[in-house]
């Protein structure tokens, strides 16, 4: 058992039911006040809002740049024609077309808007 799993059994006298995320984003931490039980999707939508995940221009395999996405969405030119010139493949220029990729996330945080930070069980607004 991990030590933050144990921890958590220790203080809440449960095992969790599935993922332990840390709020602290040390690994490592085992202060119970800092975790707090969630799924995958959770674990990922707290690293994104906390600007932890690479998308976009800064992810590290990108081929693209805003101004290039921006350019196929708005060209009539044929999709065989546009995936030659930018090195994509055809499928990738159509999901570009239809808004599939460089969308800012679903449920992630807007211009201005505060972050969410998970505690325990809930979310509080912070």
């Amino acid at each position: 058992m991990l030590a933050h799993r144990f921890a958590w059994l220790l203080t809440y006298g449960t095992q969790p039911s599935g993922l332990l995320c840390h709020i602290c984003d040390n690994r490592k931490c085992v202060r119970p006040e800092h975790l707090f039980e969630g799924s995958p999707g959770d674990n990922t939508q707290d690293a994104r809002s906390k600007g932890r995940l690479a998308s976009g221009e800064s992810h590290g395999r990108r081929k693209l740049t805003k101004r290039q996405v921006a350019r196929i969405r708005e060209s009539a030119e044929p999709t065989k024609s546009l995936s030659r010139r930018f090195g994509v493949s055809e499928r990738h220029i159509r999901d570009l077309r239809a808004g599939k990729y460089w969308q800012p996330p679903p449920g992630g945080r807007k211009p201005g808007e505060a972050p969410r930070f998970p505690v325990f069980l809930g979310w509080r607004e912070d």
